[in-house]
């Protein structure tokens, strides 16, 4: 909504002021004509605000029915919440990701180390040995299936 309130907005303050402000048609000329991630809607929201400035009568100027420089700064403050949200999930995410890889390196090298020793405690050839040889060490991907006899 946000971003479709900036492309009226823009629009109706060009063709408004282009022949009775052309400085304010200018500012609005300038605000960025096309935004598809979050930050770039936000900013080109910012961008239309500070446009918005310098309209004779910034307060009152109505440009889309119900949305006010008021309304309109609410908006923008809600989409900050909102992206600054989004942003501090991905981060906890991604710290997240990463210790979850470094609670597994610790975990594979406690294993490989486990090995190590569990299989030199015991004589080669012996039950126990045999045993912790036959434990699988690392991740086997399935084999792919039956392959077509090669006609060449």
């Amino acid at each position: 909504e946000l971003n479709a309130n900036c492309q009226s907005i823009r629009a109706i303050a060009k063709a408004q002021f282009r022949r009775s402000n052309a400085v304010v048609a200018g500012q609005f000329e300038s605000t960025p004509s096309y935004a598809k991630a979050s930050e770039d809607i936000l900013s080109r929201a910012v961008a239309v605000n500070a446009a918005w400035s310098h309209v004779p009568t910034p307060d009152t100027w109505t440009p889309i029915p119900g949305l006010n420089r008021a309304a309109f700064a609410a908006k923008i403050a809600e989409a900050e919440t909102l992206v600054k949200t989004a942003v501090e999930k991905e981060k906890t995410a991604s710290l997240a990701a990463a210790l979850r890889l470094e609670k597994s390196a610790e975990i594979h090298d406690a294993n490989v180390a486990w090995y190590a020793v569990a299989k030199n405690s015991f004589p080669p050839g012996s039950p126990q040995r045999t045993m912790i040889e036959s434990t699988l060490t690392h991740h086997h991907e399935p084999q792919p299936g039956p392959q077509p006899p090669d006609v060449s």
